[in-house]
């Protein structure tokens, strides 16, 4: 028995993904518009929702599996023992009470379950094999199914979707399903004028083409310029941030969580993403970055994502696009990387960053330390430091309050303010090197877990004496508020 191999059926299918089946969407809008053509084309996509596909009490029942499977040519014996499988199934259902009960189930089929998708595959084989309007096609996930078709004009657009629609709730009835009208969506892909308009008509329903609908997590809109879905994801991984960050622990986590659900779909989108609705995901990004590297809200997109090893987001959408391409993924993280220090190299954004983490490749692929606040601030140079104060507004003097040397800056504070000669000499001691300077000190820190302790620990204890000594000056009389993160 083969299920599953209409070709526009995605889901429960090896190899295939939802990227699968957007990329569908995308060749019918490249191939509508392509060069050369005397006029293009118009797309319209009917976004269709099937009421309870998968429900044990009012999905598909048992017994139109077994009708599929048998207009397959299933052999006798199989469909002998797939019905058994199918038959007498209970579920026990426990009341608030403590008490049980045993319920039949006799429809759909046991999710979880090794020949649960096969056994979809079957069925929906057919309704992808109707047969359709001219340059109409279903596209189907699962269960989520999209009618998409290409006209000249729009009311041929209309015409052929309405059909089309009317052909496959004939088949949903047929086989003991339902469409949920009221969820289903339409959009007109058009680079034409935006203005242009499609009305289906179904059953006394209009579906009028709307400014952009959500097929499979990702909004699409009349251009696939995904500023409605660059909107939403922001706002979405905004909102996960800001929940996880009250229970979760591990920062790289949080990062990883967030990070793959802005990625979503990138090989769809982010071949014609805008730069406007990319750069609105990246300033949630940034906000992520800040939070997860313990950096100042000064601090740039671009130096917190090298402090933090978190790719920039355009890096990692390409990425996706290359892996999508059947790139391998080392290589196209290889691709990556040598663009990343590409911009790193030529970015007018963190310099003081640059100069410590030239280069990006041994910071990203070490194997030990963690980046502090501490140790982020000196990474930065925005935290507690007389000029950083200075510059914001934040203190009269950019000089040094513990020696008096100006300008007070991160290089200053920590390789050669005098208050603190003792500590780097010791530090130095047991590093075996002569002197700590901004130029060697990351090199340092790389070379082992022990030498990475040993720098962070004198950076602690640096930044915390400086911390109480601003402290110290924002409570004395006509003293400054300090900046806040």
């Amino acid at each position: 028995m083969k299920a599953g191999q209409a070709g526009n059926q995605f889901g429960f299918r090896p190899g295939n993904s939802t990227l699968d089946a957007m990329s569908k969407v995308r060749s019918a809008y490249k191939n509508a518009n392509g060069r050369g053509q005397a006029y293009n084309l118009f797309v319209g996509i009917l976004t269709l929702d099937v009421k309870n596909a998968f429900n044990s009490n009012f999905g598909i029942k048992s017994l139109y599996y077994h009708h599929a499977l048998a207009r397959k040519n299933t052999p006798p014996y199989l469909l002998n023992i797939i019905g058994r499988y199918l038959s007498e199934r209970k579920i026990i259902v426990h009341a608030p009470d403590g008490s049980a009960r045993h319920v039949n189930v006799s429809c759909g089929v046991p999710q979880g379950s090794v020949l649960g998708p096969d056994l979809w595959n079957a069925l929906y084989d057919e309704l992808l094999e109707i047969q359709l309007p001219p340059d109409v096609e279903i596209i189907a996930f699962a269960d989520d199914v999209a009618l998409l078709a290409t006209a000249s004009v729009p009311f041929l657009l209309e015409e052929r979707l309405e059909q089309a629609l009317g052909d496959v709730v004939e088949w949903l009835t047929a086989n003991g399903l339902e469409l949920a009208i009221e969820k289903s969506e339409a959009v007109l892909l058009t680079n034409r004028n935006k203005h242009i308009r499609m009305t289906i008509r179904f059953q006394g329903h209009l579906f009028e083409s709307k400014p952009a609908v959500k097929y499979l997590g990702v909004s699409i809109d009349p251009r696939l310029h995904f500023r409605e879905h660059a909107e939403l994801a922001a706002k979405r991984a905004s909102d996960t941030c800001r929940h996880l960050t009250q229970i979760l622990r591990t920062r790289k986590v949080l990062a990883t969580v967030v990070t793959s659900q802005m990625l979503y779909g990138a090989p769809f989108w982010f071949p014609s993403i805008t730069a406007e609705a990319l750069h609105q995901m990246e300033v949630v990004y940034r906000r992520v970055m800040l939070r997860v590297a313990c950096c100042y809200r000064t601090v740039s997109y671009e130096a917190a994502a090298v402090v933090w090893s978190m790719h920039p987001l355009a890096l990692l959408a390409e990425e996706r696009l290359e892996m999508y391409g059947d790139i391998l993924k080392s290589v196209a993280r290889d691709h990556s990387i040598r663009k990343w220090q590409t911009a790193w190299d030529t970015v007018e954004n963190g310099r003081w960053t640059h100069r410590l983490i030239t280069e990006v490749t041994p910071w990203l692929r070490r194997q030990h330390g963690e980046v502090s606040f501490h140790l982020s601030q000196v990474l930065t140079g925005h935290g507690c430091f007389g000029e950083y104060l200075h510059r914001f507004g934040k203190s009269d003097s950019d000089s040094c309050a513990l020696c008096g040397a100006s300008p007070d800056d991160v290089e200053h504070a920590v390789f050669q303010c005098d208050a603190f000669h003792r500590w780097r000499a010791e530090t130095c001691v047991y590093l075996d090197v002569n002197q700590l300077t901004a130029d060697n000190v990351i090199g340092i820190m790389l070379r082992s877990n022990s030498d990475w302790q040993r720098v962070t620990s004198l950076i602690g204890r640096i930044m915390s004496a400086r911390e109480e000594e601003e402290r110290t000056r924002q409570h004395a009389p006509g003293g400054a508020q300090g900046i806040t993160r």
